[in-house]
């Protein structure tokens, strides 16, 4: 079971190919293509962990809770901070091509692809990175922030054609969601904020 632990890495080389990626979410035909792709990945995960033999709720795949509006909160303000961080060095010439790694969504067509492919996106990370991996690498190691650090460190790995600054990103948004997870023990919260962080940063942050 623990083989799985190179999907991720697997996972982000079919979604992205190797080297310098550009997310052309403004094309709608894109959007559709990485949708059924990301697809591909979540529903094999799935079922991997459906014939594991645990219960749902022991990869975070349990229930919505009342007090998770306040998880969500949390990391949502939490995201939108890190957020701003994030697009702020692209008003830095010396740093402006580091951010450019996507384009925007501008049709109504593209907003709706594109909002549909990052939600899936969201779900399949957050199984994937913390539903699965934190919990396998806890059982392994027997201490459950190792897990967080090392699913953390695979997770900004898998978005290296980001650049440097889009890694570092990545692996300070893993570990807040690391963390998040270990004291929820659920991905649908984080899920949800992970989903409208990305919204922010791909169709808000100008």
């Amino acid at each position: 079971m623990f083989a799985l632990a190179d999907l991720g890495l697997l996972a982000q080389y079919m979604l992205y190919g190797r080297g310098t990626y550009f997310a052309e979410f403004s094309s709608p035909r894109y959007n559709v293509q990485l949708l059924f792709t990301t697809l591909g990945i979540l529903l094999p995960l799935v079922f991997v962990l459906w014939i594991s033999g645990d219960r749902w709720s022991f990869f975070g795949l349990s229930r919505l809770r009342f007090n998770d509006c306040v998880w969500i909160r949390v990391l949502l303000a939490l995201g939108f901070l890190s957020s701003m961080l994030y697009a702020a060095p692209i008003n830095s010439p010396e740093l402006a091509e580091l951010g450019d790694w996507y384009s925007r969504p501008i049709t109504p067509t593209s907003k709706i692809t594109a909002l549909a492919t990052l939600s899936v996106t969201a779900v399949w990370e957050e199984v994937y990175y913390r539903g699965y991996l934190v919990t396998r690498l806890e059982e392994l190691t027997k201490n459950v922030w190792m897990g967080v650090v090392v699913s953390s460190m695979l997770f900004a790995a898998g978005h290296i054609y980001q650049g440097p600054r889009g890694v570092l990103f990545t692996l300070g948004f893993g570990l807040l969601y690391g963390i998040a997870f270990v004291h929820r023990r659920s991905v649908w919260p984080l899920a949800i904020a992970h989903w409208l962080t990305n919204v922010v940063i791909v169709m808000l942050i100008p």
